[in-house]
């Protein structure tokens, strides 16, 4: 290989490595072995992101010998404090790369992300993983891999500073998976909702027109309900729900358009039939299925909020605290949690019916 003080000069843009260093580079680079090489690639690609000691012992094999290490170490083709590669050595080194090579490294890069995912606590270091494995597995040609990565994590990239980065890999996807757009459509208006973007929201359901909904159905009729709920557009919104309602196929489905007109009800002021449609949710769950955890929470906090919005704050008191008991044995769910988690929800609503009761304490233990 070249000399390592040519190579130090180059790395740290000294003026006197000038060709002679470029050479030196390029004559080292091309002496690595193909493990020494895999394994500066996928520095490169991981980009100080993960902890290098946590890489260099996961990635198995490939860092399986010392020998590899202390060669790039040697010729300053990494830096040894974070494990990075710097642009001369990266430029000169994909000149020797080719596409099969960097989508192992992506894959690897990936499954490293994913290991990180499963041994950290959900939370922002965690979807940080997630979505670097997203890109990733992108960048590897694995598109259906990313989906599933992103589709899993999807609300706890929202619920942290992720939410941009993430929905700005959604054109990318649905781009690459023509039979998933229905469901990556659908995934995008609700990531847009839960972050308080109205009118970007507004803009895609409008673009995506009818398309989506002829493959989604009830489902794309739901979220549409929730738009123009959000919007103040109340009669366009009970179309929706009623659509949804009458257009379902499974018993979740029929059950998130009925507690959804309930709420609009309550919203009008029809106290009445809130109190009948919500009446009518929970006894055909008694009749068939039972609840599941998510659903209960759902209809506890729409039998909250409907209270609210009648003028009944203890009576939304006591709905809040019901909930709470028969869901004080469930494991608390994972931090951080998006705006529109039923959990959040119900501290928000708990909140507002203490706050109308005149109980200010109880409202500030509820922050």
């Amino acid at each position: 290989g070249g000399s390592p003080r040519l190579l130090h000069r180059l790395m740290h843009r000294s003026p006197e490595a000038d060709g002679d260093g470029e050479e030196a580079l390029a004559q080292t680079l091309q002496a690595l072995r193909p493990a020494a090489r895999r394994l500066l690639v996928l520095a490169r690609i991981l980009a100080g992101r993960l902890p290098a000691a946590d890489w260099l012992r996961a990635a198995g094999p490939l860092c399986g010998q010392q020998h590899e290490l202390a060669t790039l170490t040697h010729y300053h083709l990494v830096d040894p404090a974070r494990w990075t590669v710097s642009e001369p050595v990266w430029n000169t080194l994909l000149t020797r790369v080719g596409a099969r090579e960097l989508k192992e490294a992506h894959r690897l890069a990936a499954q490293l992300h994913l290991q990180r995912c499963a041994g950290a606590p959900v939370g922002s270091a965690a979807a940080a993983a997630a979505l670097a494995a997203v890109e990733h597995q992108v960048a590897a040609g694995e598109p259906l891999a990313a989906w599933a990565t992103f589709a899993q994590w999807a609300y706890t990239f929202c619920a942290t500073e992720l939410g941009g980065p993430a929905l700005a890999l959604l054109p990318t996807l649905r781009a690459e998976l023509p039979g998933q757009r229905a469901a990556i459509d659908l995934l995008a208006v609700r990531l847009l909702l839960s972050q308080g973007q109205l009118e970007p929201a507004q803009a895609l359901q409008a673009e995506l027109g009818g398309t989506a909904g002829a493959t989604a159905g009830a489902r794309w009729l739901l979220l549409a309900g929730q738009v123009a709920q959000r919007a103040g557009q109340l009669a366009r919104a009970d179309a929706h729900f009623d659509a949804a309602y009458a257009t379902a196929t499974t018993a979740h489905e029929r059950f998130l358009a009925t507690v959804h007109r309930a709420e609009l009800a309550a919203l009008r002021g029809a106290a009445t039939e809130a109190a009948s449609l919500l009446a009518s949710s929970a006894a055909a769950a008694s009749a068939s299925v039972a609840l599941s955890p998510a659903e209960t929470l759902r209809l506890g906090c729409a039998r909250a909020r409907s209270l609210l919005l009648l003028g009944q704050p203890a009576a939304a008191a006591q709905a809040v605290a019901a909930v709470r008991r028969a869901d004080a044995r469930r494991p608390a769910p994972p931090e951080p949690r998006p705006p529109d988690d039923p959990e959040v929800t119900l501290g928000v609503l708990a909140t507002l019916a203490h706050s109308g009761c005149g109980d200010l304490d109880a409202a500030r233990r509820e922050l």
